[in-house]
């Protein structure tokens, strides 16, 4: 996949929704729906926390631009599975015998 810019007219056609968020809550979409935040205009902090689940299947390809977690000089060439070192196993189906 590769990514595409959005022009701002394009996102204006984008219907947005907005959801009071309170400590505690959660958000969870496909990395691929456009999303984003207004600034925090408060005194408080705000803290957040992103994870990227990926399968074992996952492999490296070259992108443009700047990767999220940023991974510089790596090496990786395109086309194998991410080191494991990287991507830690969370959950693992059993394996039938």
């Amino acid at each position: 996949m590769s990514q595409v810019p959005v022009s701002d007219d394009q996102v204006a056609a984008f219907q947005r929704d907005g959801a009071v968020m309170l400590p505690g809550d959660m958000v969870l979409f496909d990395f691929r729906t456009p999303h984003g935040a207004r600034g925090n205009f408060s005194a408080i902090v705000r803290r957040a926390l992103s994870l990227r689940w990926i399968g074992d299947d996952t492999r490296h390809v070259d992108r443009p631009g700047r990767t999220s977690p940023p991974l510089p000089g790596h090496g990786m060439p395109p086309g194998p599975r991410l080191r494991k070192v990287w991507v830690p196993v969370i959950w693992q189906r059993n394996k039938m015998a």
